[in-house]
């Protein structure tokens, strides 16, 4: 059995909780919502609103019957950011493996002494944070956060 380096366990606990949190809140901002930093994205045009391609259960929940899609799309509230679901998916938390952190394959995560830097590789997102950034500029809390919470975990395991 693989010794496990206390630090380094801390520091996959680490990303492991900031990754879910800044998951959650994507989700939140996604929705129309404000994240816990008080960030919220600009809404959709209405535009974007009516035309963005329907899901499959979008098109059992708004079905023309007659109408034009403009007047059948009139209240739909599509998810922002959200299209293929890997912007989204990209920002889940990996795995932690002993004392290490398993990122996901299109995820950016590392610790180098007391810096943290975390990102997505998926190429359409910098283009797409410069309106509505999957990842707030200072989530110095949200690592106060998740440090509280890799701590907690490592104080509750034998």
């Amino acid at each position: 059995m693989a010794l496990i380096n206390p630090k380094k366990r801390y520091e996959a606990l680490l990303l492991y909780h900031l990754f879910a949190i800044i998951h959650k809140n994507f989700l939140i901002k996604a929705n129309g919502g404000t994240d816990s930093l008080g960030n919220k994205w600009k809404p959709l045009k209405d535009r974007t609103r009516i035309y963005k391609p329907l899901t499959p259960a979008e098109k059992r929940r708004y079905p023309l019957r007659g109408r034009t899609k403009k007047e059948a799309l009139a209240n739909r509230q599509p998810l922002i950011l959200i299209l293929t679901r890997r912007l989204e998916r990209s920002l889940k938390p990996g795995k932690v493996v002993g004392d290490k952190y398993l990122p996901n394959s299109e995820q950016i995560a590392r610790i180098n002494g007391t810096k943290v830097s975390v990102g997505t590789k998926v190429p359409y997102a910098g283009e797409v944070s410069k309106v509505r950034p999957a990842i707030p500029y200072n989530i110095d809390p949200w690592i106060t956060e998740a440090s509280k919470k890799a701590i907690q975990q490592m104080s509750t395991e034998k």
